[in-house]
């Protein structure tokens, strides 16, 4: 208990070797690799930062302009982004982080977590049941299932 609550006052501390760093993070939002949408937020004053699939597994981060045509610009200097589950510094390639569904990932700015992409780790439950479906349709209530949560 003392663990979260201390989490929550915005305090750092050990825990088995490893460093915790609380921030005060919001949900912003949700990006989905299964539709050619893109997620995009104010990232500093004139940037954007923009998150956009590009294979149902793959998805880049990259930075544009805050005004039309909002023109894709070099990673910000202090940006870094980093894989949460291993602690490995992701390299940007071609001014964009390149990124997969399965990870959970930092973006920071000089050191500090400004965003989080977090893998909510979800499966889909689905009975066997009398009714033959196409594997389109299942798709489908996948993707109702994470609107509808």
């Amino acid at each position: 208990m003392d663990f979260i609550q201390n989490l929550e006052n915005g305090k750092q501390m050990n825990l088995n070797q490893k460093t915790f760093l609380s921030t005060n993070m919001v949900f912003q939002g949700s990006f989905s690799y299964l539709n050619q949408n893109f997620y995009e937020k104010e990232f500093s004053p004139g940037v954007i930062f923009r998150i956009s699939g590009l294979t149902p597994d793959i998805a880049r981060i990259h930075f544009v302009k805050d005004q039309p045509p909002n023109e894709q610009i070099d990673v910000p200097v202090g940006v870094t982004l980093v894989d949460k589950s291993t602690g490995v510094l992701i390299m940007p390639f071609e001014n964009s982080f390149m990124i997969v569904w399965t990870g959970s990932y930092s973006l920071n700015l000089n050191n500090r977590p400004k965003f989080r992409v977090v893998n909510q780790k979800q499966q889909a439950v689905i009975s066997a049941g009398q009714r033959i479906v196409e594997i389109d349709d299942v798709e489908e209530e996948i993707a109702q299932m994470s609107i509808n949560e």
